[in-house]
């Protein structure tokens, strides 16, 4: 098929467990949805490993988006439209 293998992806929720997750060796990228407190801890653990590890934080909202190549190709006019409708 063509999703994501298992594995690849991860949700913890938790401020401690996710700050533990980032410290943890065989996390290799994280990214973050949620408060600035909380995306800035992530930020600084990520930052402080021996080897950096790239964190994307989404601190602006609580609600991501992730548009598939797939579903870019089939409906981006429609997407772009409801994208630039949720801007308030």
């Amino acid at each position: 098929g063509h999703g994501i293998p298992d594995g690849v992806l991860g949700l913890v929720h938790g401020f401690e467990a996710g700050v533990e997750l980032i410290k943890h060796p065989l996390v290799a990228a994280a990214g973050f949805t949620g408060s600035v407190r909380g995306g800035r801890a992530l930020f600084d653990a990520a930052a402080a490993r021996p080897v950096p590890i790239p964190f994307h934080g989404e601190l602006g909202s609580l609600n991501p988006v992730v548009v598939t190549e797939a579903a870019a190709v089939e409906r981006a006019e429609a997407i772009g439209t409801g994208l630039a409708g949720s801007m308030t």
